[in-house]
Parts: C-alpha cells; sequence; structure tokens
C-alpha cells in the first residue's frame, strides 16, 4: 500500500478528508483487506491513547494560575532589564574635554603652520633659495645650466 494512501486512510480517521474523497476511503476499505486491517489498527490505537492519557488537575482555578505565570514573567523580566548608569563626574568632565583637547590640537598645528603669520619660525618649510649658473657658447651651440 502506498504512503498517500496511510496517510488518507488516518486523515479519515481524523475527518480531515473532504466528502468526495472520504467516499472514496471507505470503499477501498470495504474493497481492500489491507486497508481495513491497518484503519481498524489505527482506530484501536487512537482509542487507546484516549483513554489512558493521564489528566491533569490544577489545585487552582485556571485564572489563578496564568496569573501566577504572568507575575513570575513580569518579575524575572524586570530583574533581567539593568539599571540605568550614571556617570561620575570625572567621566562626565572627560566626555567634554576629550573633543575639546582635540579641537585645541587642530587649531594649534593650523595656527603654527601658518607661513603668513610673522614670527613663525617654529614650522617653516620653505625651501632654501636655489642658485644658478648658466653658460652659452653660440660658437658650439651649447648650452649648460649649473643649479646649486
Amino acid at each position: 500500500m502506498k504512503m498517500e494512501t496511510c496517510l488518507e486512510l488516518q486523515a479519515h480517521l481524523d475527518g480531515e478528508l473532504p466528502p468526495g474523497r472520504r467516499d472514496a476511503i471507505q470503499a477501498l476499505c470495504a474493497q481492500d483487506a489491507e486497508a481495513q486491517a491497518l484503519y481498524q489498527s489505527l482506530k484501536t490505537l487512537r482509542e487507546t491513547v484516549r483513554d489512558h492519557e493521564p489528566e491533569h488537575r490544577l489545585s487552582e482555578s485556571r485564572e489563578f494560575y496564568w496569573s501566577q505565570i504572568q507575575r513570575r514573567i513580569a518579575s524575572a523580566e524586570a530583574q533581567a532589564a539593568p539599571a540605568p548608569r550614571t556617570l561620575s563626574a570625572w567621566s562626565q568632565l572627560f566626555r567634554w574635554l576629550v573633543p575639546l583637547g582635540g579641537l585645541a590640537a587642530v587649531a594649534l598645528i593650523f595656527t603654527l603652520k601658518d607661513p603668513a603669520r610673522p614670527g613663525n619660525v617654529a614650522f617653516n618649510t620653505a625651501p632654501n633659495p636655489a642658485t644658478s649658473v648658466e653658460y652659452r657658447s653660440d660658437a658650439d651651440g651649447v648650452t649648460v645650466h649649473w643649479i646649486n
């Protein structure tokens, strides 16, 4: 027997088949002994499980039971949530001093590197003036440039 047929027998037992397919499965069970045996064994298994399933009873009402669970979840979430941190006075001051110090350093570099400012000799990057000598001979057709 095919697996699809077995699954359809189980679906018929659970009442999950459409009416047209249900009639076809009932006709199959009436004609095929293997299908009838599988249907009966599934039906017996279903009844056995339902009859011997343990029944769980709560000592409290449903509302009280679920309210306890809800309170436990809320208290666990409250404990897990981190408390907001407060920064010390030094940390708060440090948060302002670091960017201001960086800004002051950048301003100092640009101030010291300004070549147009008089009296600034700390960062003079202008090259030394070069001297050159030129020799030209029209008779020989030669020009020599000496750069010192």
